[in-house]
C-alpha cells in the first residue's frame, strides 16, 4: 500500500535526542542493548564465533579495517550487539539493488528484519570524518562496491521504523525513517506509484450476461482488477468491443482487456506544501538487515 509522507525529519549532530523525541513505531522489535560492542578474539579482525541458522560462523566486526584482507570481504559483520548484512527484497546477500517499496517485514526471512533507526544511527560514525559517516564501518561500505553508482552521500539506508500520520494504524498513511549514508541527516521517505504505466493488450474476452444486455456499451467498462506484483502496481480494464443477442434471451459481450503496470518507487521528502503534502524527491533507498537474535545470543558457548 502507498504510504503518504507528511513531513521531513532532518538531523545531524543531535541524532539520539530527536528519536526518542518522537513518538515512534517500530513494528515486531524487541529493544537491543546496543551499548554492548563485542570486541572478540582477534585484535585485528575482531572476530567472533556464533551460530546463525544453525550453522557455526566466524564474524568480523563491522569496522575492520579491509587492509586486514588478502582477497575477498565478508557478506555479514557483527557491531552494536547485532549482526549486519546487505538486504535485497528477498533477503540474500546479493549485490546491492535500491528498493522501490518498503516493507517492515523486508527481507522475507524469518531471521532477519529490518533495523530500527535507532539501531542504524549507532551504526553509523559521527566524527565528521570528510568520507561519510559510514567510513568507520568499511565492511559495511563494502558491501555497496557493486554499485557503479554508489555515492555515500546520495545513497540512503531505510528502517523499519515509521509514524502514522493521522491516527488510524490501518490506513497506511505513515512516515518511513532513513539515514543517509555519507551524513547521517534522517529523512522521512514515502512508498509512490508511478503516474506513468507502460499498457499491454491482453487479446478478446467473451463474457455471457443474463438479461443485462442493454446496459452495456461498446467502450464501457466490465470489469477492473488491481494486483500488486513485486514492484509494480498491475491494473487489468475490461473494455467492450461489442455485444450479442442470444436466442435464450442472454447476450455475449466481447471486450479487450488492457494491462496497465505502475511502478513504484521510495521518494525523499524534502519540504511540505500548505496542504501538508509533501515535495518528493527521487533518492536511492538501500536496506541493510540485521538477525533477529543479538551477537550476546549467537555468541557459541
Amino acid at each position: 500500500m502507498p504510504l503518504s509522507v507528511s513531513k521531513k525529519i532532518k538531523q545531524t549532530a543531535l541524532v539520539t535526542a530527536l528519536i526518542f523525541s518522537l513518538p515512534l513505531a517500530q513494528a515486531w522489535v524487541t529493544p537491543v542493548n546496543m551499548d554492548i560492542d563485542h570486541e572478540g578474539d582477534d585484535s585485528v579482525f575482531h572476530r567472533l564465533s556464533k551460530v546463525i541458522n544453525a550453522e557455526t560462523v566466524d564474524l568480523d566486526r563491522c569496522d575492520t579495517d579491509l587492509a586486514n584482507y588478502t582477497s575477498g570481504f565478508p557478506t555479514q559483520c557483527h557491531r552494536r550487539n547485532l549482526v549486519w548484512q546487505l538486504g535485497s527484497k528477498s533477503g540474500d546477500p546479493v549485490a546491492a539493488v535500491p528498493l522501490a517499496q518498503w516493507d517492515p517485514e523486508l527481507g522475507g526471512d524469518a531471521n532477519w528484519r529490518l533495523p530500527t533507526i535507532k539501531e542504524l544511527s549507532r551504526l553509523v560514525n559521527y566524527s565528521g570524518v570528510a568520507s561519510g559517516v559510514l567510513s568507520g564501518e568499511p565492511l559495511v561500505l563494502n558491501m555497496f562496491s557493486g554499485v557503479a553508482s554508489f555515492v555515500a552521500n546520495d545513497s540512503w539506508l531505510i528502517s523499519s521504523t515509521y509514524r502514522d500520520v493521522d491516527g488510524d494504524a490501518d490506513n497506511g498513511q505513515a512516515q518511513i525513517f532513513g539515514i543517509n549514508m555519507g551524513t547521517g541527516e534522517i529523512a522521512a521517505f514515502d512508498t509512490v506509484i508511478s503516474s506513468d504505466s507502460q499498457e499491454e493488450t491482453i487479446g478478446a474476452i467473451e463474457m455471457l450476461s443474463e438479461n443485462e444486455g442493454d446496459s452495456w456499451g461498446v467502450g464501457d467498462e466490465y470489469s477492473r482488477t488491481e494486483s500488486y506484483e513485486d514492484d509494480v502496481k498491475v491494473v487489468v480494464t475490461k473494455i467492450i468491443t461489442s455485444s450479442e443477442d442470444n436466442v435464450d434471451g442472454s447476450y455475449t459481450i466481447y471486450g479487450q482487456a488492457h494491462t496497465n503496470s505502475y511502478p513504484y518507487s521510495i521518494e525523499k521528502c524534502d519540504s511540505l506544501n500548505e496542504d501538508g503534502t509533501c515535495n518528493l524527491s527521487d533518492a536511492d533507498v538501500y536496506a541493510l538487515l540485521v538477525h533477529i537474535n543479538t551477537v550476546s545470543e549467537l555468541i557459541t558457548p
